[in-house]
């Protein structure tokens, strides 16, 4: 006895359009048999009854896998790819594997039982979105009736005429059937291909929300024109999105990194900052004593300075030789860079060295001193008030991205951006984390190596992507923001991947990030730290910051006081 035939959902009065002046009308008919789903193509004629006739044919009669325009079908679900929408009129076009597709006008009247018939096709399991193919469900290739134990209720697809927000609808609605799977555990382990493919369409979708205003770009000619008399800023919040959105000339930052990593304030006047200068290059000429005056038995006697001061030295002859600075192995540029770097260490024990805070440094360094001769001596005048400059923007970039709290706790901090993340991701596109979960990758634990550089070695445009951390509304959520934007931005390549293992992920991490301009993943950031603000961030601003004990000088060093 031959299985049942359970209609499931019936496409009225669609046209398949064969000429300029010809074409036939019919219904196309979702159902299942057993647990495959079938869809067939039934012919209907100009008159009442025919509607009556086309509901009473008994499908077994058609010809099995006729694939011919005009005629009547009866075929395997399976044998289908893709579901596509067109416009101008409405169109669904059917693509089996390996035959030539149909397209099936929809009747203007007929909208909502269009979305009716879609939602049955997402609801069995049977395709989801994809971005394989515009404006695509595409169907899964070990769909099955019993795929999913029960159907989600109280959702729909809401019909637009306007077919990108149809579309849109469309993703919306298998979005949150999928998710209401997720919720009962219903999603089998085998529908993970698919789910990367919808995820892929579903961040496609939640980007193409995102506007990205248009400022111009800040030159050295601008910065005149940002004072009043005194030296006020006319407008700090708007500078701050002009330089986040569009950048700035590398000859601004001078000028704009003491505001920018919290140095001076917008409000100070150029008296005020005159002074506040002459006190920074004071504290650092004193810093430089007690470094250079410390003996050899004094380091070594420095449990905390001694080890701490070996990495640096074999980092500092490390650090981008090709650079004129640097190239020169008994030049000035590489004193600098480590007398930088041991004065920090002596400033700031509680922040201490990681092997490659060397890199964060050097920006800053050519920030002030851009030129250098072959032999890495420092063309320029006031050699020590540049570097006190750089010595202390670099420390407030550390402290307003929250990094003097990271970089002693790195292994809890690690854990905490992408902890959050991974919320982030799931509130900006759901299928995108459900993803990362069924594949059991929600640490993203191969995003780790560019917490401490703040993703240096990755994004050439260094200052852009800074700057941009630096001027949103609370920096310290810059680097969680940053890590969900760059996720986002690289999944389709995650996605193509052959398969999610671990090491899949960590050795193709850098591939696809080297695909990734900074120029995208800045508008993204801003973007994810305007979206939903809800308690993403709760725990995170919860955490309790040990604060920085004040220190004393001495000579020898600098260590905390008692």
């Amino acid at each position: 006895m031959s299985e049942p035939r359970i209609t499931i959902a019936i496409l009225e009065d669609v046209t398949e359009q064969l000429s300029p002046t010809s074409s036939v009308r019919g219904n196309i008919t979702l159902c299942s048999v057993g647990e495959a789903f079938q869809l067939y193509f039934t012919l209907l004629e100009n008159s009442s009854k025919s509607w009556v006739v086309n509901a009473m044919i008994d499908p077994s009669s058609l010809e099995s896998n006729n694939w011919v325009a005009g005629q009547q079908f009866l075929i395997n679900i399976l044998s289908v790819e893709f579901f596509t929408l067109s416009s101008d009129p409405l169109r669904f076009i059917i693509s089996p594997k390996g035959k030539e597709n149909r397209e099936f006008i929809i009747n203007q009247s007929h909208g909502t039982n269009f979305t009716e018939f879609l939602e049955q096709i997402i609801i069995h399991g049977i395709a989801l979105p994809t971005a394989k193919l515009n404006l695509s469900l595409e169907v899964y290739s070990h769909t099955y009736k019993s795929l999913f134990p029960f159907h989600p209720l109280h959702l729909s697809i809401t019909y637009d005429s306007h077919i990108e927000n149809l579309f849109n609808n469309i993703t919306e609605f298998a979005s949150n059937v999928i998710m209401q799977y997720e919720a009962m555990n219903a999603i089998p382990s085998d529908l993970l291909v698919a789910i990367a493919s919808f995820a892929v369409s579903d961040g496609q979708r939640a980007i193409n929300r995102i506007i990205v205003p248009k400022y111009k770009r800040l030159t050295a000619d601008d910065l005149k024109t940002l004072y009043d008399s005194e030296g006020r800023f006319l407008d700090f919040e708007l500078l701050k999105k002009r330089i986040s959105n569009s950048g700035l000339d590398s000859n601004c930052l001078p000028e704009l990194l003491p505001f920018l990593t919290g140095i001076y304030q917008p409000h100070s006047t150029f008296a005020e900052r005159e002074e506040i200068k002459k006190d920074l290059i004071k504290q650092y000429k004193m810093l430089q004593v007690q470094y250079n005056q410390m003996s050899k038995e004094q380091k070594e006697n420095n449990n905390l300075f001694f080890p701490l001061s070996i990495v640096i030295r074999n980092d500092v002859h490390r650090t981008d030789r090709e650079l004129k600075a640097f190239r020169n192995d008994k030049g000035e540029g590489l004193k600098i860079l480590s007398e930088l770097l041991n004065c920090y260490l002596l400033y700031r024990p509680d922040v201490s060295y990681l092997q490659g805070m060397n890199d964060l440094i050097v920006p800053f360094l050519h920030a002030y001193i851009p030129d250098w001769d072959e032999n890495g001596t420092p063309l320029c005048d006031n050699l020590v008030d540049k570097l006190a400059m750089v010595f202390w923007t670099y420390d407030g970039m550390i402290n307003s991205l929250g990094h003097d709290y990271f970089l002693p706790n790195l292994t809890k901090m690690c854990r905490t951006v992408t902890n959050t993340a991974v919320k982030v991701i799931k509130k900006f596109s759901p299928i995108t984390y459900l993803f990362f979960k069924l594949s059991g990758n929600t640490d993203l634990v191969f995003t780790y190596s560019e917490y401490v550089l703040i993703y240096k070695r990755s994004f050439s445009d260094i200052w852009y992507l800074w700057l941009g951390m630096l001027c949103m509304e609370n920096p310290k959520h810059a680097l969680y923001l940053l890590t969900a934007a760059v996720i986002i931005k690289i999944f389709p390549g995650i996605a193509a991947l052959p398969e999610w293992s671990m090491a899949t992920m960590m050795g193709s991490y850098q591939a696809n990030l080297s695909n990734v301009k900074t120029s995208d993943v800045i508008p993204l950031m801003l973007y994810l730290e305007r979206f939903e603000k809800t308690d993403i961030y709760e725990e995170v601003d919860k955490t309790e910051i040990q604060p920085f004990n004040s220190t004393r000088f001495f000579k020898g060093g600098i260590l905390p006081s008692n």
